[in-house]
């Protein structure tokens, strides 16, 4: 069991993972700051969560993907799946698991109130106030730097489903 774990954790790259937490954290941070809302230990918690499942669910899907790519180049040959550390069945499971997981988490994430507490000084919601056009003049240009910095395709959608920002490189994928 434990080198399934270690195998695991090597097939969603844990390291990436761990140096994409933060930005989930800033995120955390930003949004009460700009909702005047209350530090929730439980829900940065549950932030947490959500993103190291999405992100797992999200490598091991690439990983099972690719795996038949991956078996015939040398230099990717020795990966989990391709090498028979880890099955494509064991691979699929893993994707459905943490996917699973993830979306619970969103959804326990929704019953809490912490963020989607009404700003009391614009009257706003979170995602009413998301929109580059909504922040102050200084800070539009200073997250429009930062959206043309990712380079993965970047989406954000509000709770109610809409989409409130994307950056070129999402909608280069989309061509």
């Amino acid at each position: 069991m434990q080198l399934f774990v270690k195998h695991y954790f090597s097939l969603i790259k844990i390291s990436h993972t761990v140096f994409s937490l933060p930005f989930a954290i800033l995120a955390f941070f930003m949004a009460i700051n700009q909702n005047a809302a209350e530090f929730s230990l439980h829900l940065l918690g549950l932030i947490i969560l959500a993103v190291f499942f999405a992100r797992s669910a999200a490598m091991s899907f690439n990983r099972y993907v690719d795996r038949s790519f991956d078996k015939d180049n040398p230099r990717t040959s020795m990966r989990e799946i391709p090498s028979g550390k880890i099955t494509p069945k064991q691979a699929f499971f893993l994707i459905l698991l943490t996917l699973i997981l993830a979306f619970k988490i969103k959804k326990l994430s929704e019953q809490i109130k912490v963020i989607r507490n009404t700003n009391k000084s614009t009257g706003n919601t979170l995602s009413q106030s998301l929109p580059l056009s909504a922040l102050p003049q200084g800070n539009t240009a200073y997250f429009e730097a930062i959206l043309k910095s990712i380079s993965d395709g970047l989406l954000i959608i509000d709770p109610k489903g809409i989409i409130v920002l994307s950056n070129q490189s999402f909608r280069e994928i989309l061509k």
